[in-house]
């Protein structure tokens, strides 16, 4: 498998809300699978977060449903991300 990352964004000028958001599901040493998540301003360092799966399946489910809910609160896909 490789690495597998998308990509959000939500930008309101109005409310001085630039933030992103990514994802990216990679493969770990012993078969497992990490999905790691980052978020924050955009252009700054921000936060970051791993949450480690047994399967690939189970990494690509979970973020499915945070995409799903980013998508909600008014992200978007940026232009070089890939749509789940």
């Amino acid at each position: 498998m490789i690495m597998s990352t998308v990509r959000l964004q939500s930008i309101d000028p109005a409310k001085n809300r630039y933030r992103e958001y990514s994802l990216t599901v990679q493969p770990g040493l012993f078969g497992d699978y990490c999905l790691t998540i980052h978020w924050g301003r955009i252009g700054a360092h921000g936060d970051f977060k791993d949450y480690w799966h047994p399967t690939e399946e189970e990494a690509h489910q979970q973020s499915s449903r945070i995409v799903k809910k980013r998508l909600g609160r008014g992200y978007q896909y940026t232009r070089d991300s890939k749509q789940v």
